[in-house]
């Protein structure tokens, strides 16, 4: 989990850079890959958070879970096809990428 919290910021920062900077707006590949890598990071550090309720002070578990939600949420809705965004050699074996 401790890997993400950087990922997070950094590829939501990105993204949404991307999409006010980027032709193509919130549906550029950039933001939309980097909207999909934050997404799969704050899924992954909801799961963990979810396996660790005895790691957190009473109530801290849940203020940052709802904190992740937020975050997922408002981007899924500034970047909505972020989560359709294939990545080469993760979502899809690279063989099938054709060339480059």
């Amino acid at each position: 989990m401790l890997w993400y919290h950087l990922r997070i910021y950094m590829k939501v920062f990105r993204a949404l850079v991307a999409r006010e900077t980027h032709a193509g707006g919130p549906r550029s590949d950039e933001a939309r890959g980097c909207g999909k890598l934050a997404l799969v990071s704050i899924e992954r550090s909801l799961d963990a958070l979810a396996r660790l309720p005895d790691a957190f002070a009473p109530g801290d578990q849940h203020e940052l879970q709802d904190l992740l939600r937020r975050l997922r949420d408002g981007l899924e809705s500034r970047i909505p096809d972020a989560r359709a965004f294939v990545r080469v050699g993760i979502d899809e074996p690279a063989a099938r990428a054709g060339p480059i």
